[in-house]
């Protein structure tokens, strides 16, 4: 299994499965809500031969989503996501993401006004 994830920390995947069977019987969320608590802000873990890399820090989620998303080429599962995702910004790149980010509803200049109406907090 790769080396340049050696430093990051995360469950020992075993050989050729990864951590594969951690997810047998476990809601992914539930245990991946789990490694994050055990691991910290970013941990790294192996489905079959697989690295993903899972980040819980709002700092470094912006980092990787926003300012630098250039630098980072999300490489998602897209069979296993699209049920779920559809067609998200969350798993786009480069120019494509770049139009959902533009003209995705979260965006619009009166979204501040739309919340305050239906959730003041005042």
């Amino acid at each position: 299994m790769s080396n340049n994830l050696n430093h990051i920390p995360g469950p020992v995947p075993k050989f050729l499965i990864g951590n594969a069977l951690d997810f047998v019987g476990t809601p992914s969320h539930i245990k991946l809500y789990e490694y994050g608590l055990a691991y910290g802000d970013i941990m790294r873990f192996w489905l079959f031969n697989q690295a993903s890399i899972l980040i819980n820090d709002p700092a470094l989620i912006e980092q990787v989503l926003v300012s630098d998303r250039d630098q980072y080429y999300k490489n998602a599962p897209w069979k296993a996501a699209e049920p779920v995702m559809g067609d998200s910004l969350f798993l786009s790149n480069g120019k494509d993401w770049e139009f959902k980010r533009r003209n995705h509803p979260f965006s619009a200049t009166e979204i501040n006004n739309y919340f305050e109406q239906i959730l003041p907090t005042k």
